[in-house]
């Protein structure tokens, strides 16, 4: 079977995409490790491409994973790039973070308040039933401080070097990063930032079809 690399959102795992069904590919799926201090986006991702044993290697990257992906395809190479719920370029950053990268607001706030599963996050990552909210509380409880500074950091920082051929999936129910900010090539109606999870049906099919 054809291996496809997975990279999941912020501290999120391969649990991010236990629902996605792709028949006649391997997924594999490239797992966070702590950053070193002072590391930069693109050292960081240098590093993850270790884990890439495929030569010309398909790349799917999830929210900020798909930050990573575009790195990782700038230093490896990739037959394929296809990034869910994400950006391609600091043009497509919303404005709000924009204005949070400028005043350093992320440096203000205190980290743990990101890692707080209520209502509010409930509905700007989208996650609608029990198993998503229970999935998602977990997984911002076992994110790592450190990491989540880092990787937010990144984020609002990032401007990548070059550009590449970059297959698009947005959400249009997207809070975290709405549609209006964005220019998918492909676009699942009533997705939020979670639509891994509850559209990965749709999503599932979506991904064979690009994938062919």
């Amino acid at each position: 079977m054809t291996p496809i690399y997975f990279i999941s959102g912020i501290g999120a795992d391969e649990r991010a995409f236990r629902l996605i069904q792709l028949p006649g590919y391997e997924i594999r799926n490239i797992s966070w490790v702590p950053p070193l201090k002072n590391e930069t986006l693109k050292s960081y991702s240098i590093r993850l491409s270790s884990q890439i044993k495929t030569e010309d290697p398909i790349i799917i990257g999830l929210s900020f994973g798909g930050i990573v992906a575009q790195e990782i395809a700038n230093h490896v190479g990739a037959k394929k790039v296809i990034i869910v719920s994400s950006l391609k370029n600091r043009k497509e950053l919303p404005l709000l973070y924009k204005i949070a990268a400028t005043i350093r607001l992320n440096r203000i706030i205190p980290a743990f308040f990101f890692k707080k599963s209520t209502f509010i996050t409930n509905i700007f990552f989208g996650a609608k039933g029990q198993t998503d909210k229970m999935l998602l509380k977990n997984i911002l409880h076992s994110t790592d401080t450190k990491f989540l500074q880092w990787a937010i950091e990144n984020v609002l920082h990032w401007n990548p070097e070059t550009s590449l051929e970059i297959t698009h999936i947005h959400g249009s129910k997207d809070k975290i990063i709405p549609i209006r900010y964005v220019k998918p090539d492909y676009v699942i109606i009533g997705g939020g930032h979670l639509m891994v999870l509850n559209k990965a049906r749709e999503l599932s099919a979506l991904l064979m079809q690009v994938l062919k």
